[in-house]
């Protein structure tokens, strides 16, 4: 694997790793805090605006990072031309959510949420800004920058939150927070960019043409995130939709995990296919899907396995319910971390059609699926739903890039990480364990995972010293 690629990875494992534990203290804090009804409520609000906010976070934000990368001289040209874009897609969504948010309230037939959107959809004019930052310097492959910011927004969205929490006690000041957190992000942003003097501004319409269908891309991957809990919602009311939202979260580990390798793959590939250098581009694709495969796989079982016990830790037995919702979601989740990594590649070859096609075809699948199963089966019903769509999705995505680019994960590495798998699942039946003890037998069971898969060398000594190294070097990255 190339050691630059590793190191990238590394550092920004470390930014995704701040944003995803915050997240889940956030998440795991309030819904012990709010119960299972008013955390329902919190996640219904929280999953349309986030869901919203994919149209200021993927389209423009999602070229930039294609077009810095691809062209370095007019880097402050394309920052200018989309900021002037971003701005006015910003002011057009923020005027849209806030007077559509009496029917999003009628739609789920509770006029308190009207206050609750329009308090929420206040982050859509700051997060715009603060991810196209982001973008930005991802798009210079400046991945220490970037993760600097990730780091500054979590830290700031757990403090403002739980500060709020305290002094207020309202769903209100929560929301409010977390506009705070995009603010401090921002004016980060603001700082780490070299060259404020104003530019000529770089072709509009070409980024836009990336952008448009980068952005049904997204909106279309990251539906398949809330489809299920919104029919959830609709079908079965609060009641059940906090133990979904509880599940789900959970559940998206993989995917947030596979936001890591991703990061570096859209600009790292698209300056590959730039240069020509196909075996580096085929390297890439290799490295990161066995990167997702050799985590996926581990928190796959361990998470089906435990699930009862993993949410009765994190969430309370008030929670209980969610597990059976849990242990069927992980999977669909994790094909979707796939279908998510693989349509980057995808989007790096420059072919946004394809992968926007692709995902929106799952989605299609996904809506259909859990218009029919939720109602005869339940909060269960979504997850088999979304396991089902995400599966379809994966396999399409996978035959498009080994036909394209003739790679893959290794048969040999499929063999041992399944080997080492089964390992896991035989040894979490025989040692039977409950409650808290669950979580030193994970730990056992990431130990028993990693020797066996240096036993049969999917991992050397020599990766594992190199891990480390990059480790010791990653002030010289976040400079650069």
């Amino acid at each position: 694997m190339n050691l630059g690629f590793k190191r990238s990875v590394i550092y920004l494992v470390m930014a995704w790793g701040v944003w995803i534990i915050t997240g889940y203290l956030i998440n795991v804090g309030l819904g012990r805090y709010l119960g299972p009804q008013m955390y329902g409520i919190y996640g219904l609000v929280m999953s349309i605006l986030l869901w919203l906010e994919i149209f200021i976070i993927t389209g423009v934000p999602y070229a930039v990072q294609k077009f810095v990368a691809s062209d370095e001289e007019n880097a402050y040209s394309i920052l200018r031309t989309a900021g002037f874009i971003q701005c006015i897609v910003i002011g057009l969504l923020f005027v849209l959510s806030f007077f559509t948010a009496p029917l999003l309230a009628k739609l789920f037939n509770n006029d308190r949420l009207i206050l609750y959107f329009r308090v929420a959809f206040i982050n859509i004019l700051f997060y715009g800004i603060f991810y196209l930052y982001v973008s930005f310097q991802n798009g210079l492959r400046h991945f220490g920058r970037q993760a600097l910011l990730l780091i500054t927004y979590s830290f700031s969205k757990l403090a403002f939150i739980f500060i709020c929490i305290l002094l207020f006690r309202s769903l209100i000041s929560i929301f409010l927070a977390i506009s705070a957190a995009s603010i401090a992000g921002s004016v980060v942003g603001y700082f780490f960019i070299e060259n404020k003097k104003k530019c000529s501004f770089y072709d509009q319409k070409q980024l836009i043409r990336f952008a448009f269908p980068a952005l049904i891309f997204s909106l279309a991957i990251n539906l398949i995130l809330y489809v299920d809990f919104w029919t959830v919602t609709f079908y079965l009311g609060k009641d059940v939709s906090g133990f979904f939202f509880a599940a789900a979260n959970i559940a998206r580990v993989p995917y947030f995990f596979v936001l890591v390798p991703t990061a570096v793959v859209l600009p790292t590939v698209s300056n590959q296919l730039a240069s020509h250098s196909l075996k580096e581009v085929k390297s890439t694709i290799q490295s990161a899907c066995r990167i997702l495969l050799l985590f996926s796989v581990l928190a796959g079982i361990l998470i089906t396995v435990y699930s009862k016990d993993i949410i009765q830790i994190l969430y309370s037995s008030l929670f209980e319910s969610a597990s059976a919702i849990l242990s069927i979601l992980i999977w669909g989740v994790i094909f979707l971390a796939f279908l998510f990594l693989l349509t980057t590649v995808i989007n790096a070859d420059h072919r946004p059609f394809v992968s926007a096609s692709i995902v929106t075809g799952a989605i299609v699948v996904d809506v259909l699926l859990n218009i029919i199963l939720v109602p005869k089966y339940g909060a269960v019903g979504g997850a088999v739903a979304t396991t089902i769509a995400t599966g379809i999705g994966f396999l399409i995505s996978f035959l498009w890039v080994l036909n394209r680019f003739r790679v893959f994960i290794q048969t040999g590495t499929l063999l041992r990480v399944a080997i080492a798998g089964i390992f896991v699942w035989i040894s979490s039946k025989v040692f039977v364990v409950h409650g808290l003890n669950v979580l030193f037998m994970i730990f056992i069971h990431f130990i028993i995972y990693g020797v066996i898969l240096v036993i049969t060398k999917e991992i050397s000594m020599d990766d594992i010293l190199k891990l480390f190294r990059g480790v010791e070097n990653i002030e010289t990255v976040a400079t650069d």
